[in-house]
């Protein structure tokens, strides 16, 4: 009896645990990409280091979210101009045609922030995801103490938190007219911060000053970091499925934070063909054009979909028929008809 009853709760605890995952893997999954600036030099280091920061990063994120949220699946898309044998392990690296959106973007330097930072795009309001952040090879690569790199791994984080739950910065910005770093308060000036000390990189829930206009404050309506953070991830387990694991925790023990699995991705290469014709009269000789048409008919129905095609004809003058265009199912016929039908 006891051992029947025993294995209902064990499936229950399953099941509850694979419902949970799938309501918690849109923060468990991260895509990155490398952008064609990065130079493939460094690429060794680079991905190490990249490796090295997520994993700090997915170790507070765990002891931020008390172990609900980690990184577990981390889709890193490299540079097709990068030379992949030398980077990526090669039992980690498989071709694909497509990867979504990444969320977090690796890049030379920001036009305007530099290369010292990573940066949250945000275009929506409070619990909103962004749009993507930007993570500079500068901030990324420059050598760093084991107390440095706890602070980069935190930065990353409070980032991640904007990207993936929509909150913001909970201090004011220097020279800020809507957020000021600076406040009056009766005569005085007061630092614009949702709290006197951080823990964990945010503001802890004791204590903490809803009132002061930061930017966290008034797109949140005076909710901190933590609190949009708490109700998000609520919503996310119903109170069923919560109550059901928090007593499989206490019969399984604490969360334990698990390794983080990295993927890389190298983009597939493409034939890319351009195709360059001699328009001139004595093309006529021999029926020399209509045998050419035919032939490259014959070649462009031959060549797989995603070859680029391009074609220039020259007779006087060079002149371009077709820009560089990627072959379809739909657009074939339309890439040979651009070869004109006559020669000069």
């Amino acid at each position: 009896m006891i051992r029947f009853r025993m294995e209902i709760v064990l499936k229950i605890l399953v099941l509850v645990h694979s419902v949970l995952c799938v309501d918690l893997s849109r923060y468990e999954q991260l895509n990155i990409e490398i952008s064609e600036d990065v130079r493939t030099t460094d690429c060794n280091r680079t991905l190490q280091n990249l490796e090295d920061l997520i994993l700090e990063t997915s170790k507070r994120i765990f002891n931020i979210t008390s172990g609900k949220v980690q990184l577990r699946n981390v889709v890193i898309k490299l540079p097709g101009s990068w030379e992949a044998d030398n980077c990526a392990p090669p039992t980690l690296r498989h071709d694909a045609d497509d990867v979504a959106s990444p969320d977090f973007l690796v890049q030379e330097s920001h036009p305007l922030l530099g290369d010292r930072l990573p940066w949250t795009v945000q275009h929506e309001g409070c619990g909103q995801p962004g749009r993507q952040t930007e993570l500079p090879t500068g901030f990324l690569n420059k050598h760093a103490a084991e107390e440095e790199e706890e602070d980069r791994a935190t930065l990353l984080m409070k980032e991640w938190l904007k990207l993936k739950f929509g909150v913001f910065e909970e201090d004011g910005f220097q020279g800020d007219p809507l957020y000021p770093s600076l406040v009056k308060e009766g005569k005085e000036n007061i630092t614009n911060s949702g709290c006197l000390h951080k823990v964990q990189g945010v503001c802890p829930r004791e204590d903490y000053k809803e009132d002061l206009p930061t930017k966290q404050n008034v797109l949140c309506s005076r909710r901190s970091v933590l609190s949009v953070l708490d109700d998000t991830l609520a919503d996310v387990t119903s109170n069923t499925t919560s109550n059901v694991t928090s007593r499989m925790i206490s019969v399984l023990g604490s969360p334990a934070f698990l390794p983080v699995n990295f993927r890389y991705v190298v983009p597939r290469q493409h034939s890319r063909i351009l195709i360059v014709l001699d328009r001139t009269s004595s093309m006529g000789m021999n029926n020399r054009w209509s045998l050419l048409h035919r032939e490259l008919f014959r070649l462009i129905s031959s060549l797989p979909d995603n070859t680029e095609v391009g074609i220039i004809t020259f007779g006087q003058r060079p002149s371009v028929s077709l820009m560089p265009t990627v072959l379809s199912a739909e657009n074939r016929e339309g890439v040979y008809g651009r070869i004109p039908r006559r020669h000069l």
